[in-house]
């Protein structure tokens, strides 16, 4: 698929899944984008289209993330979703980003990670994950619940009960596909 094509595929999707949020749910179109796009990955397979950073910052302008991250774990950023917010169709509940601020030893794996709780069609994010060099799993090993996360982040916040998936879209997914 030509790299117009993935990202006209892409708008397409993105406006799918508005179309089915529900009218308590921020559906700005730009943040969606804004995610994908740091997701998303550049043409020479060298990394990622956006920013990480400023796709998040978007987030917290909306206040669906705090300002600060819940927790930081080594190279990663952990943002709990306070309001409601889709990424293709399906409830985001997680954002994270693995960055190096500073050095504390190896290795970061620079990127970000979703995880969504599950409703109805998740063909749209399998397709975005195939054609981006991500990863898209219901298993994270002993993580496979995201409360386990927020557990080992010492949050008190508990997530329902469902089946949620990892968007991984960190740089060593790229050479796994």
């Amino acid at each position: 698929m030509k790299p117009r094509s993935i990202w006209v595929v892409l708008a397409l999707l993105l406006a799918l899944s508005i179309a089915q949020a529900g009218p308590d749910v921020v559906t700005d179109r730009s943040l969606e984008t804004g995610l994908a796009e740091a997701m998303g990955l550049r043409k020479d397979r060298t990394g990622r289209v956006g920013d990480s950073g400023k796709a998040i910052q978007a987030y917290m302008a909306r206040g669906i993330v705090n300002k600060r991250p819940n927790g930081r774990i080594d190279y990663t950023d952990y943002y709990l979703v306070n309001r409601p917010a889709y990424f293709f169709g399906q409830k985001l509940v997680l954002i994270e980003e693995e960055y190096m601020g500073k050095f504390i030893g190896c290795c970061v794996n620079d990127g970000l990670q979703v995880t969504v709780l599950l409703s109805g069609d998740t063909s749209p994010l399998e397709e975005f994950a195939d054609a981006n060099g991500c990863t898209l799993s219901t298993s994270m090993g002993e993580y496979a619940d995201p409360n386990a996360v927020l557990s080992m982040l010492g949050l008190k916040a508990r997530l329902p009960k469902g089946k949620y998936a990892y968007l991984n879209c960190r740089y060593s997914e790229i050479d796994r596909h």
